[in-house]
C-alpha cells in the first residue's frame, strides 16, 4: 500500500479540523429543530442531519459522537417525542466533547 505524501497527509488533517470545528453549529441546528416541536419538515430535517452525522462522525474517528448519533438517529425515526429526543442531543454533545478531549 502507497504512504500518502505530507501534501496529502496536510490536506486530509486540514479537512479533519474543518469538519470538527463544524460538528458544534450541526448539533446546535439540531437543537433548536428539537426544541422546535418537530414538524413534519423539521423532523425530515432531523433525521437527514442525523443520518449525515453517523456516516461523517465514524470516518473522522468522533467514535463517541458516532454511537450517540446512531442512537439518535434511530430514535428519531421512530418518530419520538422532543422529551424523549432532547436528551439524546445532549448525549452527543458530551460524547463530541469527550472525543476532542481524549
Amino acid at each position: 500500500m502507497n504512504q500518502l505524501s505530507d501534501g496529502a497527509q496536510l490536506k486530509i488533517a486540514e479537512i479533519k479540523r474543518n469538519y470538527i470545528a463544524s460538528v458544534p453549529l450541526v448539533l446546535e441546528e439540531l437543537r433548536a429543530l428539537v426544541e422546535g416541536g418537530l414538524s413534519s419538515v423539521a423532523r425530515r430535517r432531523v433525521e437527514q442531519i442525523s443520518h449525515r452525522l453517523v456516516g461523517s462522525t465514524g470516518t473522522f474517528g468522533l467514535n463517541k459522537l458516532a454511537q450517540a448519533c446512531r442512537l439518535f438517529e434511530e430514535a428519531a425515526k421512530l418518530d419520538c417525542s422532543t422529551a424523549k429526543l432532547m436528551p439524546l442531543v445532549a448525549e452527543m454533545e458530551k460524547a463530541f466533547k469527550e472525543d476532542i478531549d481524549a
